[in-house]
């Protein structure tokens, strides 16, 4: 979709150790990552975002890598 597109242009921009797509409408900073539980993020501010069902596993893979490296 143009959307999606959208959002893959932009996620190109953003650094790749602190952004990742997490559903076809969100791209998260991890910095700002509070939680995550199954198929949801918990956002500092206090926001809830869902992990879509074709994200979970680049989401899980990049996530854990970066609370390694920090």
């Amino acid at each position: 979709s143009a959307a999606s597109d959208v959002y893959k242009r932009q996620q190109e921009y953003l650094p790749k150790d602190r952004f990742c797509r997490c559903h076809n409408s969100f791209i998260v900073n991890l910095f700002h990552i509070r939680r995550v539980s199954s198929r949801t993020i918990y956002l500092t501010d206090g926001r809830d975002l869902s992990i879509g069902r074709r994200y979970m596993e680049q989401f899980q893979d990049q996530f854990v890598r970066y609370l390694n490296q920090n």
